[in-house]
């Protein structure tokens, strides 16, 4: 089978998903591991026919060089997980290995765009490793121009071997654009192994690839739009690193109707990653037309003598610049718990949704203690005072 892992500090979950919704229905049936749930597919797992398999290879604990892969798609090498690497030269440092994983002839896809993504392929270059380059970058192989990621979608025209095709994407956000063009740099360059390369970079087959890229439909919680109410919009996404907050805040800014305003409500992931990017963080949230963040934290120990919760508030409250406002877990849970029930009870009226308190208990399954008057207040007035938002 051909080994495609996708590694990067950013999008490898879309990008890898991405990949293997194109490839399915291309009618592949390639094998895949992603780390998320892929809209369009039944499973983020299957051991497919096909001879390709698709891997999200995972850097947090340097276990990403087990896979040798035939082709290594790199989307960014930023700092992260520095409770494993402890510095961000050694981050790039696990990514050299990885690279070095490749099995020979095998070939580097990157983000040029990324300085860090850049360093890496500069390195591989160096090192007799066939490099495919994609972004905005002129030096880019497979390259971006007028990129408009305005709305619930986004469009682009990508370059391959001197000719534009148009690129347009169902799910939004310049971020998008960029995985897309990996996707479409990995398949004209390294994917369908029975035909000769010049046969995979016709302009009949990269427009098959770009029709497929207008099919995918994203990934659950990659600002995935679960529920619409009282003109409001409300998104979920997994963002738990600055680039990723930024990036989640751009997209919601630039799907926002005129006159809209956005609200964000933020989960710190980790006590270590707070700790580690409190000031990145604190600089991407400050963008946000009104934020609330909920500063507790239930994935990891903080350090003796620390309480996640009282340090993700010092830190989020040194941060945010005066007027931004900021409420605990509460007002997270119900904003999150308004959803849900605006979603399932699109038969109400607007003020029965709104208003309709006593449902959100049996209906969702939630416990008493967190549904009460007080606290479902917070996220109600939340809502009503952000009207026309995403």
């Amino acid at each position: 089978r051909c080994r495609i892992a996708v590694a990067g500090a950013n999008g490898k979950t879309t990008t890898s998903s991405m990949l293997a919704a194109v490839l399915t229905a291309a009618g592949w049936d390639p094998s895949y591991a992603v780390g998320g749930d892929p809209v369009q597919l039944p499973v983020n797992a299957h051991l497919g026919q096909g001879d390709t398999f698709v891997i999200e290879a995972d850097e947090s604990d340097g276990s990403f060089v087990g896979y040798r892969p035939h082709v290594a798609l790199v989307t960014s090498v930023q700092p992260d997980h520095l409770d494993f690497y402890g510095t961000a030269a050694a981050v790039e440092a696990g990514y050299r290995a990885f690279v070095r994983t490749i099995e020979p002839g095998g070939l580097l896809v990157a983000c040029v765009d990324d300085p860090g993504a850049r360093r890496l392929a500069d390195a591989a270059a160096a090192a007799g490793v066939r490099v495919v380059r994609y972004g905005t970058s002129d030096d880019a192989d497979v390259r971006l121009t007028d990129l408009d990621p305005t709305g619930l979608g986004a469009r682009a025209s990508v370059h391959v071997d001197g000719t534009a095709y148009p690129l347009r994407l169902s799910v939004p956000g310049e971020h998008n654009l960029f995985n897309a063009a990996g996707v479409l740099a990995a398949a004209v360059s390294a994917l369908a192994w029975d035909e000769p390369a010049p046969a995979r970079r016709t302009p009949e087959r990269v427009t098959q690839w770009l029709d497929l890229l207008w099919r995918f439909r994203g990934v659950r919680r990659r600002f995935e739009r679960v529920g619409d109410a009282g003109g409001v919009t409300i998104v979920d996404d997994y963002a738990h690193n600055p680039a990723k907050v930024r990036a989640a805040v751009a997209t919601g800014r630039g799907a926002l109707p005129q006159g809209g305003r956005l609200v964000v409500v933020f989960q710190p992931h980790l006590y270590s990653r707070t700790r580690d990017f409190a000031a990145e963080f604190g600089a991407v949230l400050v963008d946000a037309a009104r934020m609330f963040a909920d500063t507790g934290n239930r994935l990891e120990l903080a350090p003796d003598g620390v309480h996640p919760s009282d340090e993700g508030h010092r830190l989020l409250a040194e941060l945010l610049p005066p007027g931004r406002e900021e409420a605990g877990w509460d007002a997270v849970a119900c904003v999150l718990a308004v959803a849900r029930f605006c979603a399932q009870a699109s038969e109400l009226s607007v003020a029965e949704r709104w208003y309709g308190a006593s449902a959100l208990p049996d209906l969702l399954g939630l416990p008493d203690a967190l549904v009460n008057e007080s606290r479902l207040g917070r996220g109600l007035d939340a809502l009503l005072g952000c009207k026309d938002a995403i």
